[in-house]
This record gives structure tokens, C-alpha cells and sequence, in this order.
């Protein structure tokens, strides 16, 4: 339904216009000369039919007789505004304030010229004393409430239209346009309220029913949003706005039958519709027909290529594909297009981690760390990339920052272990591990990792011996932590009671090089050197440019 100006509205029900008023009995005192009262009617005739240059050259007349009447150069003023003679008007009008500040002909006038000036506060000043003058004038109160529109003054606004629904009950275009001010002022309650009254006036108002289950579905009631939708379309159902609001709402619901319905209705007539296009393409990915949704991305993406979300919905698609190569040029894409998307910096890190790309994956967790700059999870992702690369004095001042943004993060506490121990700094290291284990005494891997430190570098054996028994407690069967357990029973001096569990763990690692020259070694500590052998040339195979191996397994 097209919505018409409420002005028009108010016109066409016969609030009164400058011609009608003019056909009044003039206001002339009796003094006033029989010329000024006949050129003031055949001014008002011409008006009325639309000559104004007559009826101007008659208003004058009138007024060079009367010059003190204010309803002379009030009618006067309001027809030269008819034919934008602005200088003359706001003359005239000017001249009519002077006489009557309550001229109401007058006081328009000014109304439009300040309008057409964009002063919206001197418009505004006037049309209240217009409304305050004539107060159950319907037009004037509208027109009034539409100027406090526009200059935001929306509350005041709403109180206008309040007034202009008790002067003329019944007219469902004033209900609307207060529903629609009331909904941008987030009063949803009373603008719900307001569109009702619209629909029982006029049951077929579809803007109405567009706005109304608008304001639901912003309050998340998703139901009754699609049942407003579902009788506009009963009113238009070609109407296409109506479709896709209604199928954004039914994927809220997840109601994918009748969205999938309605999708297809809008493609089959609009096949360039692409938000359609792509709301179909996630309805097929939650029915599991992957390669088709991926089709109509594509399809999306080949027809808007600045469309951002359609990056954003293949680059997941085909990182849960795990065609990473493919993931990071979509998330690529999308970024040229929205550099300031942390998000996005933040998946093309990890998309780079899977391909490799160390050095490539920091410098994008560094974009997305200047744009979220309190975001801990960006310098630990730095510093996990760091370590792997070796750099661990950077790395260590990656985890450092993220535990300032984070204190206590077992993640970062960890990270910062293993790169203060790379750099020999086995105090700071136990430090941090030790940390990570008083915040979580079942990290099996802190316990692990402390304890292996401890093993290897002879220090602290006990500790070491305890730490790494709970770590095997917590994972009986993982092959590591039985290799580091009888590791550290070795280096405590107890290789008979080291050696159970250097065996299990071969046992479940049966080609790790460590584990294979663990056992060899503890194997000679008893005497039994072909036993150790048989485990140095395993371990030697496994790892065969290790010299240390292979001076231990060439020995006889």
C-alpha cells in the first residue's frame, strides 16, 4: 500500500486550506472604505480559483486603504508564498506580525520561509504558536509534528500525533506514523500497541503489518513476527519485501522447510537476488547438502565480488573442509575488503599455522592485536608461533604481554615455560610450569614437561619423580609420560625400577627414537648390552642422521 503525506491525508477529509478561510467575512472595522472590503473579496475570489497574480494585484489595493489590517497583509503574504515571492512574503508577513503577532496567515508564512532557510528552530518556534492559536485545527497539529520529526525532536513528536489521534479518531495513517516514532524511540510496547489500532481500523494495512512484526521481531518475538508477515502476504503476496523479511525470520525459527519454500519462490522470479541466494545457500548447509551450498556461494560471490559475508560463509565452509589453501583466500578476500575485521586477522593466523606459514600467521595475529589491543588471546597465538619458529626470547615477550592482558592463564604460563627452558633459564621456566600446575593440578602436560626438565638436567628428582607419577596416573597409557617417569627413575639412580616403565612406553611408541635410546640406555646400566643395542639400532632407525645414536649402536 502506498503511504500518502499526512498532510494530503488531512486535506483530502476537508481541514481547511488558505482558499477556503479566504471566502470568511473579512475582519474590517466599519471605518474601513467600501474600496478596501471590495478589493479584499475579489482577491479572495481570484484565489480561490487559483488566479494569485489578481489576487495579489488586489490585496495590495486592499492594503494600500488599510494599511493597519492585519488580515490584509496575513492573505497577502500567504499568496505571494504561493508563488515564491519570498522577499515579498516575508514583507508582508512581517508587516501583519507588527500589526498582530498572533496572525495566523502571517505566522505561516514564516514557517515555510524558515523551512526553505533549513532554520528548523525558528520553524519550529512558530508553528507552536500556531498550534497553541488553533488548537483543534487537525492540519496545523500534523504539520507541526512533522517538523519536530524533523528536527529529531521525536518525544514531542509523539505527543503531536497523541493530540492529532484525539482531534480526529479513526485514522489509521496517524496511528502509523506515531507507531513508527514510537518504535525509533525504542518504546516497542506502545508502538506494538499503536500498530494494532492501525489494523483494527484497517485490517489490510500492510506497511502496518510490515512494522508491527518489525517491532517483534526486534523484541524476539519471532513467532508472532511471522504471522504479521504471513497475513501481508495474504494482503500482497507478490510483495518481495515481505518474502524476505519473513524468511530472515523463518531462519531465526529454524524453520528451514518453509524457508527453503519461500527461498525458492524468490529465486524462481528473482534468480539476481543474492541475500536470498545466500540465506538458501546456509539453509543447505544446515541440511547438509555441502556442495551445493558451496555452489551458490560461489555463485554469490562470481556476481557481487564485494559482497563480504559470502567470503566470511565460504572461507568457514571450506576451512570445515579442511581445504585450508581455499579458507585463507576467502578470509583474504573478505579482509581487502574490511581490513579492520579482527576476526577475520585472527582466522587467517590459524588458517596460516595449518599451511605452514609461521612467520605469516604472526604478522597477521600482530594486525589483529593493534586493531583489539586488550585482547590477551593475540600475543599467546604471537608467542605460540615464535616458538615453534625457535625465537623464544621474542616468545617470551609475547606470553609476558598476554599474561599482563591475562594474569594467570594457564596457556600463556605454559608457553612462557617452554621458552624460558629453551633459553637455559630452567628457574624462570619452573616458575611459570609450577604456576600453571597451582592454577590447574591436573595439567598433565605442565606436570609432564616440569618434571622431564627436572630429569634431565638432574635437579630436583624427587619433585620430578612425583610430578611425573601423577602424570601417569592422569594418562596410564600415554607412551611419553611412561618414558619420562622412567626417565626420572633412571636419573635418581634407579634404573631397575625405571626400566617397567621404559618398556611400556616402547610398547606404545614403538619407533620414537627417545624413548628407543631411554631404553637402550638403562638396558647397559644393567648389563644387558644387546638388549641395549636391539634398542639403539631401533632408536637409530628412526632417526638415522643422530650421531650420538649411532656412536652407541656401532659399539660391540
Amino acid at each position: 500500500m502506498k503511504r500518502l503525506a499526512l498532510v494530503t491525508i488531512v486535506v483530502a477529509i476537508g481541514a481547511s486550506c488558505p482558499a477556503a478561510r479566504a471566502v470568511e467575512e473579512p475582519p474590517f472595522e466599519e471605518s474601513t472604505a467600501v474600496d478596501a472590503l471590495e478589493h479584499y473579496s475579489l482577491g479572495s475570489f481570484f484565489e480561490a480559483r487559483g488566479k494569485f497574480t489578481e489576487a495579489i494585484q488586489e490585496y495590495v489595493a486592499a492594503a494600500r486603504e488599510t494599511p493597519d489590517n492585519p488580515d490584509v497583509w496575513g492573505s497577502l503574504a500567504r499568496v505571494q508564498m504561493r508563488i515564491q515571492q519570498l522577499d515579498d512574503a516575508a514583507e508582508s508577513a512581517r508587516q501583519a506580525l507588527e500589526i498582530d503577532p498572533d496572525n495566523l496567515d502571517a505566522l505561516e508564512v514564516m514557517v515555510q520561509l524558515h523551512v526553505g532557510q533549513r532554520d528548523l528552530t525558528g520553524a519550529l518556534e512558530k508553528m507552536k504558536r500556531v498550534v497553541e492559536l488553533a488548537p483543534s485545527d487537525l492540519e496545523r497539529r500534523v504539520r507541526y509534528a512533522e517538523l519536530l520529526e524533523s528536527a529529531h525532536h521525536y518525544e514531542e513528536a509523539v505527543d503531536q500525533l497523541g493530540e492529532a489521534t484525539r482531534l480526529r479518531p479513526g485514522l489509521a495513517q496517524l496511528h502509523f506514523r506515531r507507531a513508527s516514532l514510537l518504535g525509533r524511540l525504542g518504546r516497542l510496547d506502545e508502538a506494538l500497541e499503536e500498530h494494532e489500532t492501525v489494523l483494527r481500523i484497517e485490517p489490510d494495512f500492510v506497511e502496518s503489518l510490515l512494522a508491527g512484526a518489525a517491532v517483534r521481531e526486534a523484541s524476539l518475538q519471532l513467532g508472532d513476527a511471522a504471522y504479521l508477515y504471513r497475513r501481508a502476504l495474504d494482503v500482497d503476496p507478490d510483495n518481495l519485501t515481505v518474502r524476505r523479511r519473513l524468511l530472515r525470520v523463518l531462519l531465526l525459527l529454524d524453520d528451514t522447510e518453509e524457508a527453503s519454500a519461500m527461498a525458492s519462490w524468490v529465486l524462481e522470479r528473482y534468480p539476481e537476488d543474492n541475500d536470498v541466494r545466500e540465506q538458501y545457500a546456509l539453509l543447505l548447509l544446515r541440511d547438509g547438502e555441502v556442495d551445493q551450498a558451496r555452489q551458490e556461494l560461489e555463485r554469490v560471490r562470481d556476481s557481487e565480488p564485494d559482497r563480504l559475508s559470502v567470503y566470511k560463509h565460504l572461507g568457514r565452509l571450506q576451512w570445515d573442509a579442511e581445504d585450508f589453501a581455499a579458507a585463507h583466500a576467502s578470509y583474504e578476500a573478505a579482509l581487502k575488503l574490511d581490513p579492520a575485521w579482527a576476526e577475520g586477522w585472527v582466522s587467517v593466523g590459524y588458517l596460516r599455522i595449518q599451511l605452514r606459514r609461521l612467520e605469516d600467521a604472526i604478522a597477521a595475529f600482530t594486525t589483529a592485536a593493534d586493531l583489539t589491543p586488550r585482547n590477551p588471546v593475540l600475543p599467546f597465538l604471537q608467542g605460540v608461533c615464535l616458538n615453534q619458529l625457535d625465537q623464544f626470547d621474542k616468545a617470551q615477550t609475547a606470553f609476558e604481554r598476554s599474561l599482563e592482558l591475562r594474569p594467570g592463564n594457564p596457556e600463556a604460563l605454559y608457553g612462557l615455560g617452554i621458552a624460558r627452558e629453551r633459553q637455559q633459564d630452567l628457574d624462570g621456566a619452573a616458575e611459570a610450569f609450577r604456576e600453571v600446575i597451582e592454577h590447574d593440578p591436573e595439567n598433565v602436560e605442565a606436570l609432564n614437561y616440569l618434571g622431564y626438565m627436572f630429569a634431565e638436567a638432574g635437579q630436583n628428582l624427587d619433585e620430578a619423580v612425583r610430578l611425573l607419577e601423577r602424570a601417569v596416573q592422569l594418562e596410564p597409557e600415554n607412551g611419553a609420560y611412561l618414558d619420562s617417569l622412567g626417565w626420572a627413575l633412571f636419573r635418581r639412580g634407579e634404573a631397575a625400577e625405571a626400566l617397567p616403565w621404559l618398556e611400556k612406553a616402547a610398547e606404545h611408541l614403538p619407533e620414537d627414537p627417545v624413548i628407543l635410546e631411554h631404553l637402550g640406555d638403562i638396558r647397559s646400566a644393567l648389563g644387558r648390552s644387546e638388549g641395549a643395542q636391539e634398542a639403539w639400532k631401533r632408536a637409530l632407525k628412526a632417526d638415522p642422521d643422530n650421531r650420538a645414536l649411532a656412536e652407541k649402536a656401532g659399539r660391540r
